[in-house]
């Protein structure tokens, strides 16, 4: 763990989070017109907290896109990650592992996800 946060905290990390930054909104009013409907199994993972140099307003647009996403498809999942930004495998890996488990065995692991 704490090479990843070393590695995230380089000037290199900084240039490409900006550079997904400028990209993402671009992204974000793409999927709102995209009337694509995803295949099946489905799952979202969202992080509810905005991360350190994002706004909440972009945090909240991304939370959107991610319900726009589950939506499109009628046996999609969505998962909000609360205690986590864009980095939900670092931040709470369990989550991310009970929704890969929950792939195999959506009945027995649905009512467990969410908790």
């Amino acid at each position: 763990m704490t090479r990843v946060l070393q590695d995230s905290t380089t000037v290199s990390a900084a240039r490409e989070a900006a550079a997904e930054l400028r990209s993402l909104r671009t992204g974000l009013a793409q999927l709102a017109t995209d009337d694509q409907h995803y295949g099946s199994p489905v799952t979202v993972i969202s992080g509810a907290q905005a991360m350190v140099g994002e706004s909440e307003k972009m945090r909240a647009a991304i939370r959107e896109a991610h319900h726009l996403s589950a939506a499109r498809t009628a046996s999609a999942q969505l998962i909000v990650a609360r205690d986590s930004g864009h980095a939900i495998p670092i931040t709470e890996p369990e989550v991310v592992a009970r929704a890969a488990l929950a792939l195999f065995d959506r009945d027995h692991f649905a009512a467990d996800l969410n908790r």
